[in-house]
């Protein structure tokens, strides 16, 4: 019998998680490919050391169209320095459209960044705006919207490891998930609608308008999807 599902936390709720099919689709080469996005990468919270009691190495790979964002893979393990590189490698090698990879600057990220740069390309490193707590009250906005979508956890339970330790963020044993999530949703929405403000402030001060804050029209709620309760060996 598995481990009890942690309380549900106040930042993200279990029944948030938009679920479809997964988007992705596997190429005769081996590749991955996700049709229809304009944008995909790569999000990775590093960890200090393999041991038993250590956090985990996170990779998700995210893929975005306008303000919809897509979880397509992800890798959960507890990985030693040489394992995490090998683990980079493979992941770039399998989804060649995620052009960036963001690695966190803490950790051994810096090491995997100065190893792995000398063949890997768009390897950016990311450095936390804010503390943990704040960064995941920024992102959690486009889960409750249901504007992030994962593939159904009762098909891929991996994914519903990530539902679990989302919903009990903070007060769960790790949070690493909710680290790669975090950065990759700011890289991919916050940073995107910080630059489209900036851009739309630029055109109407260069036009001699003025500059209205907050324009713009009601999107529909899309239809959410309430998940059930999961359990496992390894929930947390």
């Amino acid at each position: 019998q598995g481990r009890p599902s942690p309380a549900e936390g106040a930042i993200f709720k279990r029944h948030w998680w938009r679920c479809e099919p997964l988007k992705a689709v596997e190429r005769g080469d081996g590749t991955w490919f996700v049709p229809g996005v304009t944008e995909v990468i790569q999000s990775w919270d590093m960890t200090f050391k393999d041991t038993d009691g250590s956090d985990y190495v996170v990779c998700l790979v995210l893929a975005r169209r306008g303000p919809r964002v897509w979880i397509v893979d992800i890798i959960r393990e507890r990985m030693e320095f040489t394992e995490t590189c090998a683990a980079f490698r493979m992941v770039t090698a399998k989804w060649p459209q995620a052009t960036k990879k963001i690695v966190e600057d803490k950790a051994n990220g810096p090491a995997v960044i100065s190893q792995l740069r000398r063949d890997i390309g768009g390897i950016v490193a990311y450095t936390p705006k804010d503390s943990k707590l704040a960064m995941a009250l920024a992102v959690a906005p486009f889960v409750e919207a249901t504007d992030v979508t994962i593939p159904d956890p009762l098909h891929y339970p991996e994914y519903a490891q990530l539902v679990e330790e989302c919903a009990g963020f903070p007060n769960a044993k790790h949070d690493d998930i909710v680290d790669a999530l975090s950065q990759g949703l700011d890289v991919l929405l916050l940073t995107v609608l910080d630059d489209s403000f900036d851009e739309e402030l630029l055109r109407d001060l260069s036009a001699g308008m003025e500059p209205v804050i907050g324009k713009g029209e009601d999107v529909p709620h899309p239809q959410s999807w309430t998940p059930q309760e999961f359990s496992g060996d390894d929930m947390l």
